[in-house]
């Protein structure tokens, strides 16, 4: 049965929990959702390095959620694997080669290099299917101005991405797990906090939600967490899909 780990909850700059980045494992493929800058690392904790990955869905161009696709590219490019497959949204592509990784990536001491050199790029829309998992992808909100992308992942799963709260998204699919974006930080403009996940979520919908993304000192509010009756999704959580 496929099923998808945390390979990492923590928030940008997080040092204890790497970036919060998935792993959706089925039978014969390892797929990635987002490649910060820690996965590297998050990937060697699971005894498993960039050689063992052959997909990659994207959910926006910040780098805890796109640097680690340099070294995804490059190691299964110099090591003479197969391109693994590159899930994007089309308005995404220029942002992430032009603007994040050509200025590495694009010449190499073998010559010039475009996006297409190092991965698989398919373009995807409101949804996708990679194997037996299915993608139903939706608009966040994160960054003002700025694509960004989360999932229902076959069809009980909320995988929230980078976002403030969705509660039209949870009303319209009615998701069996939400995985939420989260910041201890009240003042954070761009992330959900807990007041406001409070104000968002009915007590039965918060049930369901466990947090991510969140920071290296979250234990500070653990009982402010326990008594919103979410719960912190910890490094390694992993669901069957």
């Amino acid at each position: 049965m496929p099923r998808l780990q945390l390979i990492g909850v923590g928030s940008a700059d997080s040092v204890r929990h790497f970036n919060t980045n998935a792993l959706v494992e089925q039978s014969g493929s390892r797929m990635l959702i987002d490649a910060g800058h820690t996965v590297g690392r998050a990937l060697a904790a699971c005894q498993l390095s960039t050689r063992d990955i052959d997909a990659v869905w994207i959910t926006h161009c910040h780098a805890d959620h796109i640097y680690g696709l340099e070294r995804l590219g490059s190691e299964r490019l110099f090591a003479g694997l197969a391109k693994p497959l590159l899930y994007l949204d089309p308005r995404l592509e220029d942002e992430l080669w032009e603007h994040s990784l050509k200025g590495s990536m694009g010449r190499i001491g073998e010559g010039q290099r475009t996006l297409r050199d190092y991965f698989d790029v398919q373009h995807v829309g409101g949804e996708f299917q990679h194997g037996a998992v299915q993608f139903q992808v939706f608009e966040t909100r994160h960054t003002p101005g700025k694509l960004c992308f989360g999932a229902i992942i076959n069809r009980h799963l909320m995988y929230s991405g980078d976002t403030l709260p969705l509660p039209e998204i949870v009303a319209l699919y009615r998701p069996e797990m939400i995985l939420h974006d989260f910041t201890m930080h009240e003042s954070n403009p761009v992330h959900a906090s807990l007041q406001q996940l409070l104000d968002a979520y009915d007590a039965p919908t918060r049930r369901r939600i466990k947090l991510m993304s969140y920071e290296d000192n979250v234990a500070q509010i653990q009982d402010a967490i326990d008594a919103s009756e979410m719960s912190l999704a910890e490094q390694g959580f992993a669901v069957a899909l």
